[in-house]
C-alpha cells in the first residue's frame, strides 16, 4: 500500500446501542451450584423448571434458566448476574428505584450513578427494533418520546422499566448495550435464584449475540450432578472455535416462521430418535414446524439452554418410553445408581437427517434423585402444557452437557461436539499474524435522537518493529484497515454495510476533513441515482469490463481485468481489478494502461506538453487547458453494474503552477511490477473523491456516486 495523504474524521453509524461487537468469553455458573443443593433436590428443581418453561410460548421464561452470567455494568463499574437464554429478545436487570423487585443476592443496578447510562427514546434505533420484536414500546401522553420495556410472559407474570443504554464488562472486554432498566417485576411463582435479571442469545435484534453484531457464538456446560465447580463458558465472536479432536456433528438451522415470538427460537431439523441400535417408530412429520392457526407455529425441535430438560412430543416419547422399558426390563422400576452407567441404559441417538447424528450419552438424558435411583429425565410435551408447545420438541441444556454447541448464523448451522467442559479451555480466535491487544478508541455515534461518545474496544496490532520506508505512512502512527478480515474495524463493529465521502486532493477553500460511515448510517447519505457493482472478497475486487474515453471505448479485451488465479513463485495468487482506498492513484494493465494513453495523446492533439522530467508522468496540459481538453473517463462495470463517470479532476493532477498531468499508471511499470500486482487494476483514492463509496458487504455490492464531500 502506498502512501494514503487522507486522515479521516470518524463518525460511527450504527444502531444508537451497539458500539461494536466484541470477541467475549463469559463464565457461567449454574443456578443450584450456589444452594448446596443435594442431587435429588436438583432434580426435582429443574424438572418443575422444565414444566414451567413448556408452560408458555413466550421466548422469554422467569425463573426458569440454568446458567448464571457475572458481568460488570456501568461506569463506575456495579456487580450484577443474569439467567442466561437462547429463547429471549432481551437483556435486562432491576434498577434501584423499582416499585416492585424480588430477591437478588447483588445490591441493585442504580443508573444514576453511572456516567455511561442513559434512557432511550422513540428516536432511537434499538427503540424501533424492539417494537418490532413485541418487547419495547413508546410512551403515550406525559412519556410521549420515551422508550419502555414491557413484557409480559403469561397472564400472571411480567416485567417492565425503561429501555436504557449502559457500558457491560464481560472480563476484559467492554461493550454498550441497549437493556431493559426493570422498575417493575410481577413475578407470581418465584425470583430468578438471586440473579438479577436475564441475558438473552435469541435471534432478536435487542438479544446479546444480535447487539453485538456477532454471527456465531458457543457454549460448553459443565454437569448438572456431581461435584463439579468449575464454571460453563460461554464464547461470542471470534473466540467461539470448536476446539479439541473429538468428532462434530453439524446440521442446517430450519427456516423460522415470521411470527414472533417463534422467529426467536433455533430450530433444529431433528428427523427421528434410536435408543441404542433400535431406531424408534416415530413419523418425522411429528418434528415439523407447521402453522396451525394464522400467527401460531407448533412442532419443530428447539434448542434452548432455558429449559433444563428434553420434551418430547408425545408421537415420540411413547415409543421412547416403550422401548426403554423392552431393553431395561425388570431394572426400569427400582434401578440401582449404577443404572446411569454405560452397562444398562442405551446412548439416545438423534437423527437430523442427512445432516448426521448426534449420540448423547446415559448421563445426558439420566439423572439421579435420590442415593439409591436414577430416572429418564425426557418428558412428553402433552404432559400439563396447552397448544402449541404441547406438539413441540425442546432439547433442554441439561442433554447439552459436556458438548460443545456452536451456533453459526452467518452460515445458518449448528454444531455439536462432545468436550470435558469442566476442563475446557476456549481455542484462540485465529492464527496471529503479530501480537494483538486490545485498547479504547473513540467513535462519534450517528443517532436519531443525539450524539454521545462511546469507548469501544477493538483488538489491534502493537506493533514494536516494521519495514517499512521512511514516510510511508505520511507521518501517521498505523493503519486502519476497512477490510472483510476478522480483526479489521469494520468486521469488529459487527457492521454489513461502510462508506467514505474523500474531500478533492486539491482545492482552495482548504476543506481536508472527509468522512467514514460505519454501520446503520452508511447509505444514509446516499440519494437519488448510484451505480453500483458487486464486489466480493477482499480485497474489494470489482467486475471492470471495459474504459472509454469521452466517446471513444477502448480496445481492451475484458478479460485483461477479470479476477484469476495466478502461480507465482511463492504459490498461487489472484489478479484482478480492486478498489483500494489506501492507494493515492489508478494502476491500470498495461494493456489498457496502453491503450488509455494512446486515445488521450490523440484527443489532446498539439496541445500536449513535454512531462516533467524523472515523474513517471507520461501525459501533460497546460493547467488552465484540462477542462476544455480532456475528456471523462468512464468505467464500465459487468453483472449489470452500470457505468462510473470519473470527471478529469480525478485522474488528472495540477502539477505546478502551469502544468496538469495524468495520474493514471501502469501497473507493470516501477519497481514493485511483480506478479501479482503487475497483473491487477488497482482504483486509488485519488479517482474516487467527491465520490460517495458505499461497501454493503452484506448483499456484495458497492455503490458509486458522485457528492460533494465538503458538504457531507
Amino acid at each position: 500500500m502506498v502512501r494514503p495523504l487522507h486522515c479521516f474524521a470518524l463518525l460511527c453509524a450504527s444502531l444508537a446501542f451497539a458500539t461494536h461487537a466484541a470477541s467475549l468469553h463469559i463464565k457461567l455458573t449454574h443456578v443450584d451450584a450456589r444452594e448446596g443443593c443435594t442431587d435429588e433436590e436438583r432434580m426435582r428443581s429443574a424438572t418443575e423448571r422444565t414444566h414451567r418453561r413448556l408452560a408458555s410460548t413466550k421466548p422469554a421464561r422467569l425463573y426458569e434458566n440454568q446458567y448464571i452470567v457475572d458481568y460488570l455494568i456501568g461506569d463506575p463499574l456495579q456487580k450484577a448476574e443474569a439467567l442466561l437464554d437462547t429463547a429471549s429478545n432481551l437483556v435486562w436487570t432491576q434498577r434501584a428505584s423499582c416499585s416492585v423487585c424480588f430477591r437478588q443476592d447483588l445490591p441493585l443496578y442504580d443508573p444514576s450513578a453511572s456516567r455511561a447510562a442513559r434512557n432511550l427514546t422513540c428516536g432511537d434505533a434499538a427503540c424501533a427494533a424492539g417494537v418490532g420484536a413485541d418487547v419495547t414500546e413508546c410512551g403515550q401522553g406525559v412519556n410521549a418520546g420515551a422508550c419502555f420495556v414491557r413484557v409480559l410472559y403469561n397472564a400472571f407474570q411480567k416485567i417492565a422499566g425503561d429501555l436504557s443504554s449502559d457500558e457491560f464488562t464481560f472480563g476484559a472486554e467492554k461493550v454498550t448495550l441497549a437493556f431493559g432498566s426493570v422498575g417493575a417485576a410481577d413475578l407470581t411463582t418465584g425470583n430468578l435464584f438471586g440473579a438479577s435479571g436475564m441475558m438473552g442469545l435469541g435471534r432478536g435484534p435487542l438479544s446479546l449475540v444480535s447487539q453485538l453484531g456477532e454471527t456465531k457464538f458457543s457454549y460448553c456446560l459443565t454437569p448438572f450432578f456431581g461435584n463439579v465447580t468449575n464454571p460453563s463458558h460461554l464464547l461470542v465472536g471470534a473466540s467461539a472455535v470448536l476446539s479439541g479432536g473429538a468428532p462434530v456433528t453439524t446440521v442446517p438451522f430450519v427456516k423460522n416462521p415470521t411470527d414472533y415470538p417463534f422467529s426467536t427460537y433455533y430450530y433444529v431439523p431433528l428427523a427421528g430418535i434410536s435408543v441404542g441400535t433400535v431406531q424408534l417408530d416415530v413419523p418425522a412429520a411429528a418434528f415439523d414446524v407447521r402453522e396451525v392457526r394464522p400467527g401460531k407455529w407448533a412442532g419443530g425441535a428447539v434448542l434452548d439452554t432455558g429449559a433444563p430438560f428434553m420434551s418430547l412430543v408425545d408421537d415420540a416419547f411413547q415409543p421412547l418410553m416403550a422401548e426403554l422399558e423392552r431393553q431395561l426390563g425388570a431394572a426400569v422400576v427400582r434401578p440401582p445408581k449404577t443404572v446411569l452407567g454405560k452397562r444398562i441404559v442405551p446412548p439416545l441417538v438423534l437423527h437430523f437427517g442427512g445432516a448426521g447424528d448426534v449420540v448423547l450419552p446415559p448421563e445426558n438424558y439420566w439423572a439421579p434423585v435420590g442415593d439409591d435411583t436414577t430416572c429418564m429425565a425426557v418428558f412428553s410435551s402433552a404432559r400439563k402444557i396447552s397448544a402449541p408447545m404441547n406438539e413441540t420438541t425442546v432439547i433442554g441444556s441439561f442433554m447439552q452437557q459436556n458438548m460443545q454447541v456452536l451456533y453459526d448464523l452467518g452460515k445458518d448451522v449448528i454444531s455439536f461436539q462432545p468436550t470435558d467442559c469442566s476442563n475446557f479451555q476456549p481455542a484462540p480466535p485465529g492464527p496471529p499474524t503479530g501480537r494483538t491487544s486490545t485498547s479504547s478508541i473513540k467513535v462519534k455515534m450517528a443517532s436519531s435522537s443525539s450524539s454521545s461518545e462511546n469507548a469501544t474496544l477493538i483488538a489491534f496490532g502493537c506493533v514494536t518493529a516494521n519495514k517499512l520506508a521512511p514516510g510511508s505512512l505520511g507521518g501517521a502512527s498505523g493503519v486502519l484497515g476497512l477490510g472483510r478480515g476478522a480483526l479489521s474495524l469494520v468486521s469488529q463493529l459487527g457492521a454489513t454495510s461502510f462508506s467514505y465521502c474523500l474531500t478533492p486532493y486539491f482545492r482552495d477553500d482548504n476543506v481536508t476533513t472527509s468522512h467514514l460511515f460505519v454501520g446503520g448510517n452508511a447509505s444514509g447519505v446516499l440519494s437519488g441515482n448510484a451505480s453500483s457493482s458487486p464486489v466480493t472478497s477482499v480485497p474489494f475486487y470489482v467486475p471492470l469490463s471495459g474504459i472509454s474515453v469521452g466517446n471513444a471505448t477502448l480496445d481492451v479485451p475484458a478479460a485483461a481485468f477479470e479476477l484469476r488465479q495466478l502461480v507465482t513463485p511463492s504459490g498461487s495468487s489472484w489478479s484482478g481489478t480492486l478498489v483500494d482506498s489506501g492507494s493515492p492513484f489508478t494502476a491500470l494493465v498495461d494493456v489498457a494502461y496502453r491503450a488509455l494513453r494512446t486515445e488521450l495523446a490523440r484527443q489532446i492533439g498539439a496541445a500536449s506538453l513535454v512531462p516533467p522530467p524523472d515523474e513517471a508522468l507520461d501525459l501533460c496540459v497546460a493547467r488552465g487547458d484540462v477542462a476544455k481538453l480532456v475528456p471523462p473517463m468512464v468505467l464500465h462495470f459487468g453483472g449489470g453494474g452500470g457505468d462510473v463517470v470519473v470527471p478529469p479532476e480525478n485522474y488528472w493532477v495540477p502539477w505546478d503552477a502551469a502544468t496538469a498531468c495524468m495520474v493514471v499508471f501502469s501497473s507493470a511499470a516501477g519497481p514493485n511490477a511483480t506478479l501479482p500486482m503487475n497483473e491487477t487494476t488497482v482504483i486509488g483514492n485519488y479517482m474516487q473523491q467527491d465520490m460517495h463509496m458505499l461497501y454493503d458487504l452484506g448483499n456484495g455490492v458497492l455503490s458509486f456516486q458522485q457528492a460533494d464531500c465538503s458538504s457531507v
